[in-house]
């Protein structure tokens, strides 16, 4: 009973990491037109909460009021999540730029941003597990919550390998015994 629940126990521990592993490894990847992100301000507060995990998708189609995640050189992250204000025509006749504005911002943001610069539209929003995930960037989560829990199901599966090695020869050297009688 006791070995049923630890192999429960360790299929659900492994599940996790899996899971954990893949929106890790996609934060720092485009998996088709998708792209993860982690919101650092609460400049969408309350649209938005800081710490929320948020997936965009790239798409040619922007309207006013959309929520976009774009490129932006002056932050440290490089990336901000605010609502289109107003999308402008520019000297070109199919050019095109938005100004966005923070919905906590009493301001539009300065400057403007290109299409090419906008890395997606909102899909969804999971509240605070981005601080999750940036704690796994840390050299500690990565160890906490990735490096030790693998280290031990490795362990355990050499073990499982180990025993079962001594299984067979066990079992062969009996044959042999018999055999021999």
């Amino acid at each position: 009973m006791v070995k049923k629940i630890g192999r429960i126990i360790q299929m659900c521990v492994t599940i996790l990491l899996i899971i954990i592993g893949v929106i890790t490894i996609a934060s720092f990847i485009n998996v088709g037109s998708f792209r993860f992100f982690i919101v650092n301000s609460g400049s969408m507060e309350p649209t938005i909460k800081a710490g929320s995990i948020l997936l965009s998708q790239k798409t040619k189609t922007i309207k006013e009021g959309d929520i976009i995640t774009f490129f932006y050189p002056l932050n440290d992250v490089k990336h901000v999540t605010h609502r289109v204000n107003k999308i402008e025509k520019t000297e070109g006749e199919n050019d095109i730029v938005y100004r966005t504005k923070g919905d906590a911002n009493n301001t539009v943001d300065t400057g403007f941003v290109r299409p090419e610069a906008v890395y997606g539209k909102l899909v969804v929003t999971i509240p605070f597990l981005g601080y999750f995930f940036s704690f796994l960037r840390t050299t500690i989560g990565l160890m906490i919550f990735i490096i030790i829990p693998a280290t031990i199901i490795v362990y355990n599966e050499i073990l499982s390998v180990i025993k079962e090695i001594k299984s067979i020869m066990r079992k062969r050297k009996e044959e042999k015994t018999e055999k021999e009688k």
